[in-house]
C-alpha cells in the first residue's frame, strides 16, 4: 500500500483522525481493502466503563473511542515495519525502513525534554500531538535521562522506535452534537434543523437530504426492518433485524399498545422507511407519505445495531428532568410519572445460536425507548 501521511498538525495517521467517530473509522476501514481483520472490544458488563477500541492485529493499528462520545481519542501503531509512514514527504516507517531515533530526529528535531521509563526501557520523544517510543538499552539509560539526550549510543547504534501514539489533548472537546427529542412531535437537530411527526416525505429529504437507504417492511409479521451493511461491494453482507417486538403479557400500560402494533405490519404494508445511518436516525412514512414514527440509535456497543449506525447523542425533557443517550434504565421512570410501565419484550437472532433480548418501555407522552440488558438505551422511538 502507498505511505499513509503522518500529520502532526491535523491530528492524523493516514485515513484516521483524532475526534473522528467510530462509524466513520469503521467505514475507512471497510474502504481500505488492504487492511487486514478488525477486531472490536469493550466492556460488556458496562459499555461506558472502559475504552472502545478497534485493533487491526495485522498492522499493529489500537484505535481508542471515548465508550460515552465514540470519538477517536487514542491512536497506537505499534508494528512499524508493517505500516508505511511519510512525514512532510519523507518515509520514515515501512518494510523497508529502519525507524530509529536519528531518522524521526532527523525530520522532526526535539522541541522539549523526553521523558525515560527505566522500568520498561522506553523513552518518550513528544511532540505537540504525537510521541514516539524508542527501546533503551538498560546499560545505555543514563545517556536519556533528565536533560541528557543521544541520537545514537556509543556501539554507533541508534535506538529502535517501538511505537508511535497520538491522542487527544485535554483542552479537546469530544463531545457530540446532540439532537433533542421532543416526545410526540419530533426532534430538532443541531439545535436548529426541525423534523415533525407528520412531515411530508418531501420536507424531511430536503431538511436532511437523501437518505443512506429505503426500506420496506416484508418477511415475517414480527419484523419492521432490517439493517445491512453499507458496503454492497462487501460479499459478506449481513443483516440485523430491528425491533422484533414480542408481547409476552397483555398489560396495556402507556404507550404499550403502540408497541405491540410495531409488530402487526404485514407483508403487503405500505408503510416504508427511509435509513439515516450517518445521523443515527431512521424515518418511517405512511401510505400518505406523512413521518410517522422517528427512530433514534445509541449504536451501544453489544446490541445488535452496533456500528450499523452514527451514535445519535440525543436528549429528551420532561418538566425538570432530562434524559439522554447515557442515561440508565431508572432515570426514565419520570416519563410516567414517577413509574416505569410493564416492559414489552424484544426477542431478536444474532445468529444460529445467539438471541438478544432488549425491553421497551413506551410512554404516553409519544416516546418510547429500547433498554438492553446491562440497563442502557440502545434507541428511541417516537410517535403520535
Amino acid at each position: 500500500m502507498a505511505a499513509w501521511a503522518l500529520d502532526l498538525s491535523g491530528c492524523s495517521v493516514g485515513p484516521f483522525q483524532l475526534d473522528m467517530d467510530f462509524f466513520e473509522a469503521l467505514l475507512r476501514i471497510k474502504s481500505c481493502s488492504y487492511l487486514g481483520t478488525c477486531r472490536i472490544s469493550f466492556c460488556e458488563e458496562s459499555p461506558f466503563a472502559a475504552p472502545l477500541v478497534l485493533l487491526l492485529e495485522q498492522e499493529g493499528i489500537r484505535l481508542e473511542f471515548d465508550s460515552a462520545s465514540q470519538m477517536l481519542i487514542r491512536i497506537v501503531l505499534s508494528n512499524l515495519r508493517s505500516v508505511s509512514l511519510s512525514y512532510q514527504g519523507t518515509i520514515i516507517s515501512g518494510p523497508r525502513c529502519e525507524t530509529t531515533l536519528d531518522v524521526i530526529y532527523s525530520v522532526l528535531p526535539r522541541t522539549v525534554l523526553g521523558r525515560l521509563d527505566r522500568e520498561g526501557g522506553i523513552y518518550e520523544l513528544p511532540y505537540s500531538s504525537a510521541s514516539f517510543l524508542f527501546k533503551i538499552p538498560t546499560e545505555y539509560q543514563d545517556l536519556y535521562e533528565g536533560m541528557n539526550f543521544a541520537v545514537c549510543t556509543p556501539d554507533g547504534e541508534s535506538p529502535q522506535c517501538v511505537g508511535i501514539v497520538m491522542k487527544v489533548g485535554e483542552d479537546k472537546n469530544t463531545q457530540l452534537k446532540r439532537v433533542q427529542l421532543i416526545p410526540g412531535r419530533g426532534v430538532i437537530i443541531e439545535g436548529e434543523r426541525g423534523l415533525y411527526l407528520g412531515d411530508s416525505v418531501q420536507s424531511c429529504v430536503s431538511l436532511l437530504g437523501a437518505p443512506d437507504r429505503h426500506y420496506f417492511p416484508q418477511g415475517t409479521q414480527q419484523k419492521i426492518h432490517q439493517s445491512e451493511q453499507h458496503n454492497e461491494e462487501d460479499k459478506q453482507q449481513t443483516s440485523l433485524p430491528l425491533h422484533v417486538v414480542i408481547p409476552t403479557k397483555k398489560e396495556h400500560s402507556c404507550g404499550v399498545e403502540v408497541l405491540k402494533e410495531a409488530c402487526r405490519e404485514r407483508n403487503n404494508s405500505p408503510d416504508f422507511y427511509y435509513n439515516y445511518f450517518r445521523l443515527g436516525l431512521d424515518l418511517l412514512f405512511d401510505e400518505t407519505l406523512a413521518l410517522k414514527r422517528i427512530v433514534a440509535h445509541t449504536s451501544i456497543p453489544g446490541h445488535a445495531d452496533f456500528g450499523c449506525y452514527r451514535k445519535c447523542a440525543f436528549y429528551a425533557e420532561i418538566g425538570d428532568k432530562t434524559v439522554t443517550d447515557l442515561s440508565i434504565r431508572e432515570e426514565l421512570a419520570s416519563f410516567g410519572g414517577g413509574a416505569l410501565p410493564a416492559p414489552v419484550v424484544s426477542a431478536r437472532s444474532r445468529g444460529s445460536q445467539n438471541q438478544e433480548t432488549t425491553f421497551f418501555f413506551g410512554f404516553q407522552s409519544g416516546i418510547a425507548f429500547e433498554v438492553t440488558p446491562t440497563e442502557h438505551i440502545a434507541s428511541v422511538m417516537l410517535f403520535t
